[in-house]
């Protein structure tokens, strides 16, 4: 099966990183993206997506050091199905992207370009 993901947009909230007990890097974020369209009478619409974003390792790491809420990124990875029950009994899911690439979109003096996978270029 393919399971693959590309998103472009802008981080809704600052990276929040943790640590495992044994040391791994692990962060959580979220993206929206936009899209633009002609309804049927010509007017345009827009609508926007959120969604959330986990990050491991030296991408999480880096992501939490130079983006912000706001951050224009491009995120690639798959996707998650997260399962849970509410406080009160009900089942509830979330798709969730799992990084495995992200691009730091803004200008260089504001980011350092491409993390995670096998191109890491670190400012």
């Amino acid at each position: 099966m393919f399971n693959k993901i590309t998103l472009v947009g802008h981080l809704t909230r600052d990276v929040e990183l943790r640590h495992t007990p044994g040391g791994a890097s692990i962060g959580k974020t979220g993206i929206a993206t936009n899209h633009v369209y002609k309804r049927q009478d010509g007017s345009k619409a827009e609508e926007t997506c959120f969604v959330d974003v986990d990050l491991f390792g030296r991408t999480a790491e880096v992501a939490n050091q130079y983006l912000n809420k706001g951050s224009k990124v491009l995120i690639e990875g798959r996707l998650r199905l997260d399962s849970w029950n509410d406080q009160h009994g009900n089942k509830r899911s979330k798709h969730v992207v799992v990084a495995e690439n992200l691009v730091m979109l803004d200008s260089k003096k504001e980011s350092g370009g491409q993390v995670g996978g096998s191109q890491s270029e670190l400012p």
